[in-house]
């Protein structure tokens, strides 16, 4: 059971069918509305509520509020009453809501044609791209179009350059890439299938961290050598920095 934080008093809600003069206001209504337009209400209607409350407290307030206002009005045969309860309308509720919680949106996509990479380990990248309609329009029209693919170019520029391609779906807007080497500098790019492969897109140069092992530890300062051992790495078949995962996985096939 929730109690209400002192020295607020207990608040008991009032039953909706004492509200039916204030109609749409209902119980429901002020339940939907978010933490800040519930107290932007109280301020509305002159309440002075502490900081920090639970809603239901909060709605407790108002509903009371609401009804001990209605009876006030209503003894006082004031004729105005029906214009100060429009005050506290469905509508108007919604204005409040509305405002306090719309929030800018994070766009799906741009529609630019643009490719980035993102490292996760020494073996792994996460590669997403997008494609301007139009870009992508006259792709599918042309006959010679065959698809999308990604290039990876590792050790791009130097003598030792190696690349490999990764066919990817035309709907497809993102994948994970297998990088062999860790410590090692690559070059991904978005290509189109054609007559003359057409690169689309180019993302900027990253590089793979290279893998801890025991072999390691001599390198390190002795605060990471303490958290790595910490980690238990010593205990774990930690394959050589020198190995790539690739040839481990073929060596455990025989292959």
């Amino acid at each position: 059971m929730t109690t209400p934080p002192a020295p607020f008093r207990r608040l008991h809600l009032t039953h909706r069918r004492q509200l039916q003069d204030y109609e749409p206001v209902t119980i429901e209504k002020l339940n939907g509305l978010s933490i800040e337009a519930l107290y932007s209400l109280a301020e509305k209607v002159g309440l002075d509520l502490p900081v920090g409350l639970e809603p239901m407290f909060i709605i407790g307030e108002l509903i009371e509020a609401f009804d001990e206002d209605s009876k006030d009005r209503r003894m006082a045969g004031h004729t105005a009453v029906h214009i100060e309860e429009k005050k506290f309308s469905g509508s108007e509720l919604d204005e409040i809501d509305a405002s306090l919680d719309a929030a800018a949106c994070i766009e799906n996509r741009y529609n630019e044609t643009n490719l980035q990479v993102l490292v996760r380990d020494p073996g792994w990248a996460f590669v997403f791209w997008d494609i301007r309609d139009e870009e992508l329009e006259t792709l599918q029209l042309d006959s010679s179009f065959g698809g999308l693919f990604l290039r990876v170019i590792e050790a791009p520029g130097s003598t030792e350059a190696t690349q490999f391609d990764v066919t990817v779906g035309r709907q497809d807007s993102s994948w994970y890439i297998h990088l062999p080497e860790p410590d090692t500098w690559y070059s991904i790019e978005l290509c189109a299938k054609k007559t003359r492969p057409v690169t689309l897109a180019k993302a900027p140069l990253v590089r793979t961290p290279g893998m801890l092992s025991e072999a390691t530890f001599a390198a390190m300062d002795e605060f990471s050598t303490e958290m790595a051992i910490l980690s238990g790495i010593a205990t774990l078949d930690v394959m050589p920095a020198s190995v790539s995962s690739t040839a481990r996985i073929m060596d455990e096939f025989n292959v």
